[in-house]
């Protein structure tokens, strides 16, 4: 069965680049349960902006979604290499596990550099058009806001990546 991937990064304890699996179907009901958590006057979700008590309750939401998420981790610096490494670990897993588009949040001056690197990827993979891949606003797209939940979580340890746990499904380090 088709999937459709999201992607969000975090650059505590090294960097991170959270991809997040959905099935079409099931697209439209997850928007909605992440749309009904947005505060009043919020235009979009983010970690970095609520308090304790909603993280909580936004994690407990993710986490009954039918999403699975992989982290993949990296030290690699400049913070541009490690995320150039892990878009080209990251297309053959997609490839392998038939994603058919990959939505990234769209980053002014990262995008097109974003861009070069999966299709050079693809066709290093042999599969060029494997999937689609582009860019999107977090206000535009909520299932973006899952992917920055659950790498905020894992990568902010404590009491927050066993909060995580069942939505993770697997850690890729990056060397």
């Amino acid at each position: 069965m088709p999937l459709h991937a999201f992607a969000d990064e975090s650059s505590r304890q090294g960097y991170l680049l959270c991809v997040v699996t959905i099935r079409p179907a099931h697209a439209g009901e997850v928007r909605r349960a992440m749309r009904s958590l947005v505060a009043k006057g919020a235009g979009r979700l983010h970690m970095n902006d609520e308090s304790d008590q909603r993280r909580r309750r936004i994690l407990s939401v993710v986490c009954a979604q039918p999403v699975e998420a992989v982290v993949y981790v990296t030290r690699r610096k400049p913070i541009r290499d490690g995320r150039a490494e892990i878009i080209r670990t990251l297309v053959p897993d997609l490839v392998a596990a038939e994603v058919e588009r990959l939505v990234l949040e769209a980053q002014v001056g990262q995008d097109v550099h974003d861009r070069r690197l999966l299709f050079d990827s693809l066709q290093k993979a042999g599969r060029p058009g494997a999937f689609e891949y582009l860019h999107e606003r977090p206000h535009a797209e909520p299932l973006l806001w899952i992917p920055d939940a659950v790498a905020w979580a894992y990568g902010r340890q404590g009491e927050w990546r066993p909060k995580v746990a069942t939505v993770v499904k697997r850690v890729v380090e990056v060397l």
